[in-house]
């Protein structure tokens, strides 16, 4: 007979275990009128709790984790749970989990999952414009929000090329100031290599993910309000088909040859780093914004389809060949980030710093 004591005083320990597994994950923005606490799960997806101060912001966390999590006290009782650490197991449901879900249900959080939120301070009468424009356009305000953050960015990363980059931010700075009234809190769910994107360029202008992410929509929206409809219509940015998508892997891939890979890097600032290159194209490391839009300029495939492509090559990975007595590889869950990745070369020390200066 099961002691009901027992269990919940177990289930209570490893909920302990789990959330302080994750306390090193967990990173807290504030602004001016609210707290907002982020988690990157083992899973990859990315957790929000916004509040008017911090322990409103933590509490608001937990209940989100509560939420999108299996809970913990049904692994509890399995007996399982004691070998296996708990954010493993919330994070890749067990085969009996699973029929409990309808098929379609499972099809929708496999989607979700390769998006990642993006917290978004604005005015009201800011959001309150996007959703104008995304009714003119007749789609929703959550894919119009992330068009015109993508078309920011990209935009973004053009004009540095000719413009002052402080200068840039500070122009973009002014459009979103330009909006009076009260601010409110939103979100963004972007794709995963596009949210680490904004994530960079944030850290790179020490900037919070929220202010560039804003200053981003700001200018964006400036510049399709600007526009005729006719061109507006044309220039907001969509999904790749599987057509454009498909020919951008296979452009991408045509630059994995020793020689040609050899001559990217090259012309991406890389020097003779083939296999750091190789590993770029096949989306296994997030590389800097400047070597993407290097990338970019000399296979002549637009950034959008570039990251595309880097995504639908890490997805479609392929475990290589092996010996039975080595043990069978295992894949990585998640690109690796730059600095890891260039970490992991042991280059000489001024190599080194080279490379990892592109991240700055």
């Amino acid at each position: 007979m099961k002691n009901h004591d027992v269990t919940a005083s177990n289930c209570l320990r490893h909920w302990a275990h789990w959330l302080d597994g994750l306390a090193d994950q967990i990173t807290a923005q504030t602004s001016a009128d609210h707290w907002q606490c982020i988690v990157d799960l083992p899973s990859g997806r990315n957790v929000v709790g916004v509040g008017d101060d911090a322990s409103l912001a933590v509490r608001n966390l937990l209940k989100e984790l509560v939420e999108q999590l299996p809970a913990p006290p049904v692994m509890c009782e399995r007996g399982s749970a004691e070998d296996v650490p708990l954010p493993i197991l919330a994070a890749q449901p067990t085969n009996q989990e699973k029929p409990m879900q309808p098929k379609d249900v499972g099809q929708r959080m496999d989607t979700k999952a390769r998006r990642e939120t993006i917290g978004v301070t604005t005015k009201k009468s800011f959001h309150a414009a996007i959703g104008q424009l995304a009714q003119q356009r007749a789609v929703s305000k959550a894919e119009l929000a992330r068009d015109l953050l993508r078309d920011g960015l990209e935009r973004f990363e053009r004009d540095m090329e000719t413009k002052n980059p402080s200068s840039l931010l500070r122009n973009y700075e002014q459009a979103a100031k330009s909006y009076e009234g009260d601010t409110e809190q939103w979100v963004i769910r972007l794709d995963r290599p596009w949210a680490k994107w904004v994530r960079m360029t944030a850290k790179e202008f020490e900037k919070s993910t929220s202010q560039i992410a804003c200053f981003l929509l700001a200018e964006s929206l400036r510049h399709e309000q600007a526009q005729p409809a006719t061109a507006v219509q044309s220039k907001i940015p969509s999904a790749p088909s599987p057509a454009d998508l498909e020919q951008s892997v296979i452009v991408i891939n045509s630059w994995l040859p020793p020689k040609r890979a050899r001559d990217l890097a090259c012309r991406s600032g890389l020097g003779n780093q083939r296999d750091l290159i190789c590993q770029v194209l096949q989306g296994e490391i997030i590389a800097p914004a400047k070597v993407i839009g290097s990338i970019s300029t000399h296979t002549e495939v637009p950034i959008e389809l570039l990251v595309a492509g880097f995504a639908s090559n890490f997805q479609n990975r392929t475990v290589p060949m092996f010996k039975a007595t080595h043990g069978k590889p295992q894949l990585a869950a998640a690109p690796h980030s730059w600095s890891d990745a260039v970490k992991a070369l042991k280059l000489p020390a001024d190599e080194e710093q080279a490379l990892l200066a592109l991240e700055s």
